[in-house]
């Protein structure tokens, strides 16, 4: 046991730099039982060394290096007019098609400022400026929403970071033909 014991002591300098290569503690901690262990000593483990991963942020909080997940503000276009002169406003055109839901509502609006106004990029803040020109209750996460109508009705579309708002064919469709709905006749 001395003479293991002896050897360990004459390596421990060539295993403190080896050890020391790894970033985590957990793999140091299983690079020094391995290193023991091809000596003989004994108490370790033969379990591989495993080196996680590095952090890529600097707090190293678990963060996602990805963009804040935190939803941002929705703003007021000041600059957005929907009620252009000489053509149908905002206003009339939701009166015409009488969305009832959020997503109906989210539609029409992206609609509206897209084939009747001819914008092209539209963004969330679009479509929350649309919301509150309405005098409709905007949603608490206009992204959401939007992301809400994409995915379950398909009626949007947009590319990336949602700076290009888009109706598609399916939502064209349901608001040329669909809105206002119709009420069944009960007689």
């Amino acid at each position: 046991m001395t003479d293991k014991f002896d050897e360990l002591l004459k390596r421990l300098p060539e295993m403190a730099e080896a050890v020391n290569a790894f970033n985590s503690t957990e793999a140091q901690q299983k690079a020094l039982e391995l290193l023991a262990a091809s000596l003989g000593v004994s108490g370790t483990t033969n379990e591989p060394v495993v080196e996680k991963a590095p952090r890529k942020n600097n707090q190293g909080k678990g963060k996602s290096s990805k963009a804040s997940r935190t939803p941002s503000t929705p703003k007021m276009l000041g600059d957005l007019v929907l009620n252009p002169p000489g053509k149908k406003s905002f206003k009339d055109f939701i009166a015409e098609k009488a969305p009832s839901s959020n997503d109906e509502k989210t539609l029409v609006a992206v609609y509206y400022m897209e084939q009747e106004l001819g914008i092209k990029d539209l963004t969330p803040d679009h479509v929350f400026t649309a919301y509150k020109t309405a005098n409709w209750r905007p949603p608490a996460y206009p992204r959401n929403q939007v992301q809400v109508v994409k995915s379950k009705y398909a009626w949007i579309d947009y590319g990336n970071d949602m700076k290009d708002i888009k109706t598609t064919y399916a939502g064209q469709t349901y608001v040329e033909y669909d809105l206002p709905k119709k009420v069944a006749d009960k007689s």
